[in-house]
């Protein structure tokens, strides 16, 4: 049975097509019409497969969404990176991040060399993504035992991310443990000012943070972090943040909390690339 998630990238490339063959014949359309009806083949033959698994499901959902944002990096000027369909395209490789995060947590690859500032600076820009560190709990990409969580600035003042916590995060069968779900809380709020430009990004230490639990919030499911910036005092600041059920949009858990920025002297004795500090494209699917 197809994912969910596959089902989507599916839905994403056919809505592509129409809209491609009406556009005027060049290299870029060409090029991306034939990668669409190629994967769209693939696919197909995918869901013909003897018991595909979910993971199957999800990298095919990544392959379709990375693919096509690669494409639109590299769009002629009629076509720009911050178009609702390439917000849609993000959003979904988000949350193919999520179930891979999950349903495999290892630590990703090595960025290839050609990945240089410029072009981190080209997806940071399309893809709206804040910076990853490489050990922290929530946000580590290479901590074994973390969430990964990636978390992207929907607006100023406002940060998003999507998460599938796996089971060893129970508390009870089939639920998150509230303290995982406390830390998850913790750090959207702090994220939602810090910003997408790993040199001047505002860092934070959380001061107070009050809990609603209202639902059991479920393990392997696709869950919506968000947090947003209620009254920005400079040095501190106030947010409230929320995990949503991503499917059915019922509010589990909300928080209020109270930041205070790290002091610069702090800041200044911390090594970005010590610590792994920087943004990394959600293209960097798991192999």
């Amino acid at each position: 049975m197809t994912h969910p998630l596959h089902h989507e990238a599916q839905r994403i490339v056919e809505t592509l097509l129409p809209a491609l063959r009406q556009s005027p014949a060049d290299p870029w359309h060409e090029r991306t019409q034939g990668w669409a009806l190629d994967w769209l083949a693939r696919s197909a033959q995918a869901a013909q497969a003897p018991a595909p698994t979910a993971a199957t499901h999800w990298r095919a959902a990544c392959e379709a969404a990375a693919a096509l944002r690669a494409l639109l990096t590299v769009a002629p000027a009629e076509v720009p990176a911050a178009t609702p369909a390439a917000q849609a395209v993000e959003t979904w490789l988000a949350q193919a991040h999520a179930y891979l995060a999950a349903a495999e947590p290892v630590p990703p690859p090595t960025p290839p060399a050609t990945q240089g500032p410029a072009l981190q600076a080209t997806h940071q820009h399309a893809h709206r993504l804040q910076p990853n560190s490489a050990w922290c709990f929530v946000c580590g990409l290479q901590n074994p035992v973390g969430l990964k969580l990636r978390f992207l600035q929907v607006e100023p003042g406002r940060a998003r991310a999507y998460a599938v916590v796996p089971e060893a995060y129970q508390g009870y069968p089939g639920v998150v443990h509230g303290g995982v779900v406390a830390a998850m809380l913790d750090e959207v709020t702090g994220r939602a000012g810090t910003g997408t430009d790993p040199a001047t990004a505002r860092l934070f230490y959380t001061a107070r943070l009050t809990i609603r639990y209202r639902r059991h919030v479920p393990t392997q499911r696709l869950l919506r972090l968000e947090g947003w910036v209620v009254r920005d005092k400079g040095r501190f600041y106030e947010a409230e943040g929320a995990i949503y059920d991503h499917e059915t949009g019922e509010t589990l858990a909300q928080a209020q909390a109270l930041l205070a920025e790290v002091p610069r002297s702090e800041l200044a004795r911390m090594d970005p690339e010590a610590i792994g500090w920087r943004v990394y494209p959600l293209e960097e699917c798991p192999p």
